[in-house]
Order: C-alpha cells, then sequence, then structure tokens
C-alpha cells in the first residue's frame, strides 16, 4: 500500500509474496488474497502462475471460503491457466468446509463453467463423491453426469456413493447401486458390501440383509464380526430369533467367536419363551468355544427352561453358578422358585427360600405366593395354609389371587368349607377382584361339599351388583342344582343366563 501512495508499481514478486503472506498468516485473509489476484491479473497477468493462485485457494480452504475459491477459478480459466491436481484439491476442500454439499449439484455447474472439462478423471469422482453427499441431491444425478462425460465408474467411485446413500439411510439406492456394478461388470468388494449390510442392519430391513449375506456367500466374500452381530441385533428387533441362532453358528464355522453381549440377547430372547433346547445348546457354545458365560447369562437360561417346566435342568444350571465362582442373585432363586411351582416340589422351595434367607436377599411376595401354590400342588395342604395364614396376617405382605384361590382349594380339600367360603367373601375388602376364575373356584368347591344355598348366595350377589356371572359359572351352578334336586333355581338360572349384560351399556361403561 505505502509502495502505492509513492506513485510506485508493485512487482509480481511483490504481489505474490503478499498472496504468500495471507496464506501463511493468522486471521480471515481469503478475500485480501482473492483481491491481490485480481490486481495482479490487471496488471501482471502474463506473470501469473498456478503457484500463485495455489496459494489463494489455500487461503479459502482454511476459512472455508468457497465462492471466493470459485471467484478465483473462474479468473484462472479466465487467464487460461491450467490447473494442478492440488487446486482442485483446495477448492473441494474449501466447499466442503462450507457446506457447498447441501446443495444440488451447482458445484459441478459452476466448476464446469470455469472450464472443469481439464480435469482429470480422479479430480471428476472427488467431485462428484462430495456432491453425492449432499441432503438434497440424489447419487443417481452422479451417475447421470459421468454417463455424460463418457466416465466408467471404478469398484471405489461405486464404494464412495454407496457409502454416501448409507450415511443417509437411503438403503434402497444403494441396493440400485449394487445392481448397476453388476450390470456394466464390476465385481463389489468387501467395502461395498460392508456399507450395505451395515445399512440394512440399522434399518431393520431383515430380508434384504440375508439376501445381500446370501449373495457375499456366493461371491467367496467373508462377512465381518461387525456385520454378522447387526445382522443379529436386527433379527432379534423383528422376532426372529432361529435367523439370530444361525448367525452365531454361521459365526462360530468361521472360527469368530461372538460377543457376550450377542449370546446374552440371544439367551434372553429365549428366556422369554419356550426356547429351551436352543438356549441350552447355545450356553454350551459358550462354555466350549467362549466367551466365558456371566450371571446375566445364566440368569435367562434358568428363566428359559423354567419357562418351559423343565424344573431339573433349571436346578442343574443353578448348581453350576457356585462352581463356576458365581454367586447367584436375588432374581435367579426367585426364577428357581417360580419353577418348582408347576411341580409342587414344596420341600425344594424351601430350600432356596432359606438359602435366600441366609445370604440375606429380601424375598418378595412373588415367592411367597409361589410357595402357597406349590404347597397346595404338592398336596401339602396344611402347609399351605399355615403359609398363607402368616403371609395374610403380615401388614408388609399381601396374598395374591392365585394364592387365594389354592388356599380355597386347600381348605376344601381338608374339609373347612366355610373357611373357604369366607376367604372368598374377603377377597373385596383386601381390595382384590372376584375374577372370573376365582368364581369357579369357590363354586367348584360348594359343588364337591354340596352347598347349593351358598352357590345361589354368590349368583345372587353378582347380579345385585349390576354384574352378569360367566357363562361358565351357571354351568357350575346349575350342576349343583340339578344334584341338589332344585328344578325351580335351575330354571332361574337358565333365565338369568339370558338376561343381557348390565355392562354392555354405554352409560355402565363409563
Amino acid at each position: 500500500e505505502e509502495t502505492k501512495d509513492v506513485g510506485l508499481t508493485p512487482t509480481a514478486a511483490s504481489y505474490l509474496l503478499c498472496v504468500q503472506a495471507c496464506a501463511l498468516g493468522k486471521g480471515e485473509k481469503a478475500a485480501l488474497a482473492v483481491e491481490l489476484l485480481e490486481a495482479m491479473a490487471e496488471l501482471h497477468g502474463a506473470e501469473l502462475t498456478v503457484r500463485v493462485f495455489n496459494w489463494g485457494f489455500v487461503c479459502c480452504a482454511q476459512e472455508a471460503r468457497w465462492d471466493l475459491a470459485l471467484r478465483a477459478y473462474k479468473l484462472m480459466a479466465s487467464l487460461k491457466i491450467k490447473p494442478l491436481t492440488t487446486s482442485y484439491r483446495e477448492i473441494l476442500t474449501a466447499c466442503e468446509k462450507g457446506r457447498l454439499k447441501d446443495d444440488t449439484l451447482v458445484l459441478v455447474d459452476l466448476l464446469e463453467e470455469a472450464g472443469i472439462s481439464q480435469a482429470t478423471v480422479s479430480e471428476y469422482m472427488a467431485l462428484f463423491t462430495l456432491t453425492a453427499q449432499g441432503r438434497k441431491t440424489k447419487p443417481d444425478q452422479v451417475f447421470l453426469r459421468l454417463k455424460k462425460y463418457g466416465i466408467k465408474p471404478s469398484t471405489s467411485n461405486f464404494n464412495a456413493c454407496i457409502r454416501a446413500c448409507c450415511k443417509r439411510k437411503m438403503w434402497q439406492i444403494a441396493l440400485l447401486m449394487l445392481k448397476r456394478m453388476d450390470k456394466i461388470g464390476l465385481i463389489p468388494n468387501e467395502m461395498t458390501y460392508r456399507e450395505i449390510i451395515l445399512t440394512l442392519a440399522a434399518c431393520n430391513r431383515h430380508i434384504e440383509y440375508f439376501k445381500i449375506l446370501d449373495e457375499m456367500k456366493k461371491n467367496e466374500i467373508l462377512p465381518t464380526k461387525e456385520c454378522l452381530t447387526a445382522g443379529l441385533q436386527c433379527s432379534l428387533r423383528k422376532d426372529f430369533p432361529s435367523e439370530a441362532s444361525s448367525l452365531l453358528e454361521f459365526m462360530r464355522h468361521l472360527g469368530i467367536v461372538p460377543d457376550l453381549e450377542s449370546y446374552r440377547d440371544v439367551l434372553e430372547w429365549y428366556s422369554r419363551t419356550k426356547g429351551w433346547e436352543r438356549s441350552l445348546k447355545h450356553f454350551d457354545d459358550m462354555r466350549v468355544y467362549g466367551p466365558i458365560p456371566d450371571l446375566a447369562c445364566y440368569k435367562h437360561v434358568i428363566s428359559a427352561c423354567v419357562n418351559a417346566k423343565q424344573k431339573l435342568q433349571a436346578m442343574k444350571i443353578f448348581n453350576e453358578i457356585f462352581e463356576h465362582g458365581l454367586l447367584p442373585d436375588a432374581e435367579c432363586y426367585e426364577t428357581c422358585i417360580r419353577g418348582c411351582v408347576p411341580s409342587g416340589d414344596f420341600s425344594r422351595l424351601f430350600l432356596l427360600l432359606r438359602q435366600m434367607e441366609k445370604e440375606k436377599f429380601e424375598i418378595s411376595d412373588a415367592s411367597h405366593n409361589a410357595a402357597i401354590i406349590a404347597c397346595c400342588n404338592g398336596n401339602n395342604f396344611e402347609k399351605a395354609v399355615e403359609a398363607f395364614r402368616i403371609m395374610d396376617e403380615d401388614k408388609n405382605r399381601q396374598p395374591s389371587i392365585e394364592a387365594h384361590e389354592s388356599v380355597m382349594v386347600a381348605l376344601s380339600e381338608t374339609g373347612r368349607v366355610d373357611e373357604a367360603i369366607e376367604l372368598f367373601a374377603s377377597m373385596p375388602e383386601k381390595g382384590m377382584e372376584q375374577t372370573t376364575r376365582t368364581i369357579n373356584i369357590c363354586m367348584e368347591v360348594l359343588q364337591k361339599h354340596e352347598r347349593a344355598d351358598e352357590a345361589m348366595e354368590i349368583i345372587e350377589d353378582i347380579r345385585a351388583a349390576e354384574m352378569k356371572p360367566h357363562g361358565s359359572t351357571f354351568q357350575v351352578c346349575s350342576r349343583i342344582m340339578r344334584k341338589a334336586g332344585r328344578q325351580e333355581d335351575v330354571d332361574r338360572l337358565s333365565r338369568y343366563s339370558r338376561e343381557p349384560n348390565p355392562m354392555s351399556t354405554k352409560k355402565n361403561r363409563r
């Protein structure tokens, strides 16, 4: 500036040093660098070189000024200066940092106007890859440009566009790209399949995932552990545990040791069903091939066995916990206690309860209720009634509806029918609902002991509460009346059963 003030004209070397100083200095110098380039073009246009422009492009890239980079590029094209690969690289860096990729193909159009036809194939590919990452640009537009210029894309170019599609969860277009590769005779590599298969798993495209996996096997490309684990999680989210199990076996066949988390998720899914055989198979694989099962895996296998009523298998797995140096938690104990209920193995159940007390675990209401029901199932009715009385007298605990039903049967078996009826009548006072099953159990108790009057009273009480007994309740009560020879009550029950349900009206439902 001082040179101009004293009437002198700066030389081309002076301009070059100033542009270089802008690139190496700090602060916002991109606008100044482009102004210097334009001033130098007016005074020393013949001496301008690509090296000087490159320093200007570096300034623009540092400040993400894609507009100034394109302005300098147009000036460069007007002077017929051929850009270098580094020139394109700096321009693309400025555009990428400046998020020009969010527009459509404006970057392509502007650079074509400035003379991008001089660029090589590699520069085209870098430009198209950048454009494909934009939110408003579909990768199909990129390949139309390639076709326009007669450029045959390579596998790496397809991979770049497929990666851009996958980042935006555009799995349909990614699959279309894969088909196009097959049409032009390109063989997808591991990177191509990896991007697609991970995206399909993340988008829960279960069927498409396994199609691509089969295609990989056909092309003899081995999937990575990451791809198989993602497919396993996708199968579980879509409720296809058999496919998840097959992926675990496939990983083992390839010599890949699945993550502990993968095994844990599969075992957890089977713990909610009756797939105890498949659960045990995976558990055996873990013990042989790894990884070492943790307490959560043991709990899931025990739960699967209990749900399938395989009590002996559940107890066997439970005892293995101690053998492998682990300590079961309260959930393990309660699951095993639940497994003792159907078979009525109350002796083993009380042994587990004593172990819980010894380990100072808090025994839940569910475990106490399970003990009552197990005693009834094991025909130890006195023990069931005793356990029920202890729990009922405790203000902090409340027996469940199932426990009430079991104790009603236990009292009936021991000849204490009045106590069973009294227990049934006390349920509403405790805030417990008298379900259809509960009513029918009470009716069966009354039928066994030929208590017709009490059975009819229950029917009348239900009707007085503006409710209609279930059809099965009417059937049991009718059998009681026929056995007692009370035909009038049988006819009355038949008439009651044909009455409309009071709760069917809108007013009463509200």
